[in-house]
């Protein structure tokens, strides 16, 4: 939601998105406002309710502090609270009117997974003002690993991390290398992985340019138009 707001232009490109605990962040709501008067350019204050062992009052009480306190305002986030699947989201319907619920990658399609995958590794790749070259094993083995989207977040930081140690001691700074080597131990790189139908079509390496970044939410299925452009721009 955040990189989609950057890409219309819609907000900020300093924007971002902060994470607060709940319930441990009852105890003193001052120092709370403290906290949240120092937070430039938040766009989505993010409330993680993890764990459950605290009252529906609590919670609503919190909520219409938070609302005073943004009240008079210039800058208001958009204020998200976020559960695990385990948690009862029946205690969320009588705060918000909106209730989303995001499906793990199990739940999602192949090229949606891809979408996100690209996505993330594009954003390292504008980041650190590198080109990143990812091996189809590298995204076969990593969507054959994960189940959630932070888990894939943390495993392509990770392994851009190291990559990125390897290529300086390789003397290659100008693009990265994501290889399944690259992944964590909780990875199992050494399975046998079935090509899925989109990896098919795909050459054994791609590499993202981070000076011509690609809007992946165009890829809606693996024969589209945009797909055919994405294929060329690729393995240009």
């Amino acid at each position: 939601m955040l990189d989609r707001a950057k890409q219309m232009n819609l907000i900020p490109q300093k924007s971002d998105i902060y994470f607060l605990e709940f319930p441990e962040i009852i105890p003193d709501f001052y120092h709370l406002t403290q906290k949240l008067d120092t937070l430039d350019h938040c766009y989505i204050l993010n409330i993680v309710l993890s764990s459950t062992h605290f009252q529906q009052e609590e919670l609503s009480s919190f909520v219409n502090l938070l609302a005073t306190y943004y009240e008079n305002k210039v800058e208001i986030p958009l204020i998200a609270l976020t559960v695990s699947e385990k948690f009862d989201s029946s205690i969320l319907q009588t705060l918000s009117p909106v209730i989303l619920n995001f499906p793990s990658l199990d739940e999602r399609s192949e090229i949606e997974v891809l979408q996100l995958t690209l996505s993330m590794i594009q954003q390292e790749s504008i980041r650190l003002a590198k080109n990143i070259s990812i091996s189809v094993e590298f995204l076969r083995t990593l969507s054959a690993n994960i189940h959630n989207c932070h888990q894939m977040e943390q495993e392509i930081l990770f392994a851009v991390s190291k990559s990125l140690f390897s290529s300086y001691t390789k003397g290659e700074v100008n693009t990265l290398y994501l290889e399944p080597g690259f992944l964590s131990e909780s990875c199992n790189v050494d399975q046998k992985i079935s090509s899925s139908y989109v990896l098919q079509h795909f050459p054994d390496t791609i590499t993202l340019n981070y000076q011509q970044p690609y809007d992946f939410h165009l890829l809606d299925t693996p024969w589209n138009t945009h797909s055919v452009q994405l294929y060329h721009l690729l393995v240009s």
